[in-house]
């Protein structure tokens, strides 16, 4: 299986041009799974940017998460055994990625 941060130093991201101007709270989360096929196992890593949009569009995104609360020790992203059987394909945790 291959993870998409595998290998990977830096991370870019675009900001759809349809948000609304604003103040945002940008939240990167890298998790551990090495030890996460028990609960509580999964090691999480957060760092945040606090954005302010100028100029924006008028989209609004949704779902909105709220931490904590987002996901639970049990979601299939957070509760994995990641060497027996090897996994074939991972779901994040969370809800969807805003397209805009």
């Amino acid at each position: 299986m291959n993870w998409p941060s595998s290998g990977l130093t830096s991370v870019s991201i675009k900001i759809p041009s349809s948000l609304r101007a604003g103040e945002y709270l940008l939240r990167v989360e890298h998790i551990a799974l090495h030890s996460a096929s028990s609960v509580g196992g999964s090691q999480h890593y957060i760092s945040c940017a606090q954005l302010k949009v100028t100029g924006g569009g008028s989209g609004n995104p949704s779902p909105l998460l709220a931490f904590p609360g987002a996901y639970s020790p049990q979601d299939p992203g957070i509760l994995i055994n990641i060497y027996y059987p090897v996994p074939t394909s991972y779901t994040p945790p969370g809800g969807n990625v805003w397209q805009g």
